[in-house]
């Protein structure tokens, strides 16, 4: 409350505290600063969503930092609740070094392994399906050339590569490449963004790692000094059941798409499917994608299958098929369980809503 004086000494101002009316002027202030904020939004919206985006894009090495922390959370934990009390280490933070040094040797030792084993296989697949492409491609367009003679097509022409003028096709793919030039730049460019910004993102997630503890303390801290009790163990029981539902199904999921790669692997190789090391290394990595995973992987498999050997192609979706009834009838609900306790339908609806938005985060 403001009071004025007027005495001897001239007009004097006196400032009474009452924390009623405080309390409202502050009330008053956010929520005009709320609506001055919507306003402007809803009237300069595209101005909005692309500053939001500038700011999601300059905040990604923050955001795939914090993913990857999350996801070596559980190997952190079962490092430090394992193997260090046999050590007797007295210093925590030298504990919890050790625990971080332990899982991100765990991890690059598995992407070592995994490497090693599926890359050479890979490349000699690569080698192999570029090696015959040519001769597919051949056979192809003299079966096809063959077909249009017996159907009379060619009329005065001897051949279909006349028929079709091959300097013109010459001419389309030239013009095509030309046009696509300026985009495989544009590619290149964010190839290497990304490859930066993960990179980036790993070292963060160390850092997050080795002080979650205190940033866990500090968050929930602001938590309870901005918001009422009632909304902060609200917000506290709501993260831990999605941090239990979510951690369950992310862990569970990728211990499914290993599982899958591999027997895709091993069945795949006793009946002698070509690029059998390739079609495995797709299936199992396709598989992380919930929902659509399987038909993801299924798609480019049976075509590079089907360049080799047509019938095999047909026997792969024979043997495709069978793998993924045993997957999501005996393997998956062991392994992921019915954690989130959603539907398919609004699994699906969300991968795409927010797939649209934020991308594979």
């Amino acid at each position: 409350m403001l009071y004025i004086y007027v005495c001897k000494e001239g007009v004097m101002l006196h400032f009474q505290k009452n924390d009623k009316y405080t309390s409202i002027a502050i009330y008053a202030f956010c929520v005009l600063a709320a609506l001055i904020l919507i306003v402007m939004a809803g009237v300069n919206f595209r101005t909005f969503t692309r500053e939001v985006n500038h700011l999601i894009s300059a905040l990604q090495p923050a955001i795939i930092g914090l993913v990857f922390a999350y996801i070596c959370s559980p190997l952190l934990r079962f490092a430090e609740r394992v193997l260090l009390p046999r050590l007797r280490m007295r210093s925590l933070r030298a504990a919890r070094f050790l625990a971080l040094v332990i899982t991100y040797a765990v991890i690059l030792l598995i992407l070592a392994v995994l490497l090693l084993m599926i890359v050479p296989q890979i490349t000699m697949s690569f080698q192999e399906l570029s090696a015959s492409i040519g001769a597919y491609l051949d056979d192809l367009w003299q079966s096809l050339d063959a077909w249009i003679r017996d159907a009379d097509w060619l009329g005065e022409y001897e051949s279909f590569s006349e028929l079709i003028a091959l300097e013109d096709v010459q001419g389309t793919l030239v013009g095509i490449l030309s046009s696509v030039a300026p985009y495989l730049g544009f590619l290149s460019t964010e190839i290497l963004t990304v490859v930066g910004n993960s990179l980036l993102g790993v070292i963060l997630s160390a850092y997050i790692l080795f002080h979650k503890d205190h940033l866990l303390a500090f968050f929930r801290r602001a938590m309870y000094a901005l918001l009422p009790r009632r909304a902060c163990r609200a917000i506290t029981e709501t993260l831990t059941f999605a941090d239990r539902a979510f951690g369950r199904f992310l862990v569970g999921n990728l211990f499914d798409s290993i599982i899958v790669g591999a027997l895709a692997f091993v069945v795949l190789a006793i009946f002698r499917m070509p690029y059998y090391p390739l079609i495995a290394a797709i299936l199992g990595i396709t598989n992380i994608i919930p929902a659509f995973g399987p038909v993801i992987g299924t798609i480019p498999s049976f075509f590079i299958i089907l360049m080799k050997d047509p019938t095999m192609a047909f026997w792969f979706l024979v043997i495709e098929l069978i793998l993924q009834q045993i997957n999501g009838n005996i393997i998956s609900p062991r392994v992921v369980g019915s954690a989130t306790g959603l539907a398919s339908v609004w699994v699906i609806t969300a991968i795409i809503l927010m797939g649209a938005y934020w991308g594979p985060i």
